[in-house]
């Protein structure tokens, strides 16, 4: 696996009582609590059911694991060497835009969901309600990643030169800035978003 992955994993037994998600190799993103992590199973409680049952999942039904404190734990398997596939280079993306990202101003956060070569980013308001404007990014399109810019109090800015699609067709370039809360979410965010153009370059 690329560099920014195997930095981030080391898989042991965790106990955490804050929210977490877990997002299995179906595609099926949970929020729950991870109650423990074992030799070759996850045991978690669903957020919303504290009280309820303890589940278990094996670890190669899990893509990742992200805890509330940014944390990221990858699929564990024999072949950890290959590339990251699409499809989780995709989760990455959704699920670390969801958990960290903000506007510039931090006016709202971001609901993030990607088709193909599109990121597409609505608008969330902080009481929670989801605003129906959205923009939509071409991320197969040239695309220039600035470095990613670390600021004080663990914030840090990502800044990407993309071009949209308005009304069907590819607008001139404009920068995108998400504002991320932790260097290392932000690191990992910006990696994943360099190696899925990268990977959508050569496809489309």
């Amino acid at each position: 696996m690329v560099s920014f992955i195997t930095r981030a994993v080391l898989l042991c037994s965790f106990i955490s009582y804050s929210q977490d998600v877990l997002i299995k190799s179906n595609g099926e993103t949970l929020n729950v609590i991870i109650s423990e992590i074992l030799n070759e199973e996850i045991k978690y409680k669903m957020y919303n059911e504290l009280d309820g049952i303890v589940y278990s999942v094996k670890k190669n039904d899990v893509t990742l694991v992200v805890f509330e404190n940014g944390t990221y734990k990858p699929k564990k398997n024999s072949s950890q060497n290959h590339e990251t596939k699409i499809d989780e280079l995709q989760q990455i993306i959704i699920t670390y835009i969801n958990k960290f990202a903000t506007n510039k101003n931090e006016l709202h956060n971001f609901q993030a969901s990607i088709e193909g070569p599109i990121l597409k980013l609505s608008r969330v308001i902080r009481s929670g309600e989801k605003n129906p404007k959205f923009t939509l990014y071409d991320l197969s399109a040239n695309c220039y990643f600035h470095d990613l810019s670390r600021r004080k109090q663990g914030l840090a800015y990502i800044n990407i030169d993309v071009p949209k699609i308005k009304n069907g067709k590819t607008v001139p370039t404009e920068k995108l800035v998400l504002k991320i809360r932790g260097h290392d979410n932000a690191e990992i965010l910006l990696n994943a978003l360099i190696q899925y153009h990268k990977t959508l370059s050569q496809t489309f």
